[in-house]
C-alpha cells in the first residue's frame, strides 16, 4: 500500500464511508467538477447517505396503527 491507499483509507474512516463508495465518488467528483471534485465527490456523498439515513429514521418506521373508534350518534 502507497501513501495513496492509506490517504483514502484515513478519509474513508473519518467520513465512515467503504473505501469502495469513497473510491467511486472521487473519481466522479474529479470527472465532474475537476481538481475541486476530488474534494467535493466524498462530501456529496457523505451529505446524500445522511440524507437517506434521516428519511429511514423518519418516515420509514413502523408506527403503531391506532384503530378508530366508532362513536354513537
Amino acid at each position: 500500500m502507497n501513501s495513496c491507499d492509506y490517504a483514502l483509507l484515513f478519509i474513508g474512516h473519518k467520513m465512515q464511508l467503504a473505501p469502495l463508495f469513497l473510491f467511486i465518488s472521487i473519481v466522479g467528483g474529479l470527472v465532474a467538477y475537476g481538481f475541486i471534485g476530488v474534494f467535493l465527490g466524498p462530501i456529496l456523498l457523505a451529505i446524500l447517505l445522511t440524507a437517506i439515513h434521516i428519511y429511514e429514521e423518519e418516515y420509514q418506521t413502523t408506527r403503531p396503527i391506532i384503530p378508530k373508534t366508532e362513536t354513537g350518534t
